[in-house]
């Protein structure tokens, strides 16, 4: 058939890590996931509110960008992921109100690698690296 639009595989990627995202903090840490949703998304794909070991819901939160594939996984030399912008997404991030938290999700295997933004400007592009976030695997 033709005519009708299509479902590109970077949409169906970004869902998927969406939605691996939004089951880690759920799952693992108890915390809620807040979607952004697309037509509204420049860059933050979701916020995530901490909720303690009470269930209290504490008011404290942060936002989440989201990167899904295998290629992000490609390590340095030096044995880190690194996730290369462009300035006008790390204007963005530098300016928004609460603290950005980066997350690689590999779709093949379910592992998220992810950190508090931190920035080297080399060339005009914007370089994350490293902070220990968990190297976590899903649990299906």
């Amino acid at each position: 058939m033709t005519g009708f639009p299509k479902y590109s595989n970077s949409a169906q990627k970004g869902e998927l890590g969406v939605i691996l995202v939004s089951r880690l903090f759920s799952q693992h840490f108890q915390w809620i996931f807040r979607r952004v949703h697309q037509e509204q998304d420049f860059g933050i794909d979701g916020y995530v509110d901490i909720v303690n070991d009470k269930n209290q819901v504490t008011g404290r939160t942060f936002a989440v960008q989201i990167k899904c594939g295998s290629s992000y996984f490609k390590k340095s030399k030096y044995g880190e992921y690194w996730y290369q912008g462009e300035n006008k997404h790390l204007n963005y991030l530098l300016n928004h109100p609460v603290p950005v938290v980066i997350i690689l999700v590999n779709p093949e295997s379910e592992e998220f690698f992810g950190g508090i933004l931190i920035l080297m400007i080399l060339k005009s592009m914007v370089m994350v690296g490293e902070c220990q976030y968990p190297n976590h695997k899903s649990s299906r």
